[in-house]
């Protein structure tokens, strides 16, 4: 069942979409009308993103995948986690979080703690079952 956007993803969406990244606006433009579809299985933050295409257009976006990524410390531990922002088709779809910690993260870092940086390798967005921060075996769910 889907759910609005909580205050807390569009905030990290907006804060991995800095001026000058292609796409930025048209991006911006879905967030008041992107739902939350499904949560993550694992317990961490990670969403899948649905937006009406009925009322906003897609975004000009090279291709499908990651647009946007940054990093945080977990706690102020050594250990580093990142977001990822991810578009098919022109349309927000994913806003994952991963970590190298045994426990998953549960919620999004404060903005102003990502440092930004983009990805250097094109990954696809992932398809429904199909999550990299989720132990094997555990597909998202749809609460």
């Amino acid at each position: 069942m889907a759910e609005g956007l909580p205050a807390d993803a569009a905030a990290i969406i907006e804060a991995l979409l800095p001026p000058g990244t292609r796409g930025r606006e048209e991006l911006l433009r879905q967030l008041p009308h992107c739902r939350v579809e499904r949560r993550c299985g694992c317990g961490c933050a990670t969403v899948d993103l649905a937006v009406d295409n009925a009322v906003a257009p897609p975004a000009t976006v090279a291709e499908d995948g990651i647009v946007a990524e940054g990093s945080f410390s977990v706690d102020g531990a050594a250990t580093e986690a990142g977001v990822l922002l991810l578009v098919a088709n022109g349309y927000l779809s994913c806003l994952e979080v991963y970590s190298a910690l045994d426990e998953p993260v549960t919620t999004w870092p404060a903005p102003h703690l990502l440092e930004l940086g983009f990805p250097t390798d094109r990954v696809s967005a992932p398809s429904e079952g199909d999550r990299d921060s989720c132990p094997p075996g555990i597909a998202p769910t749809d609460d």
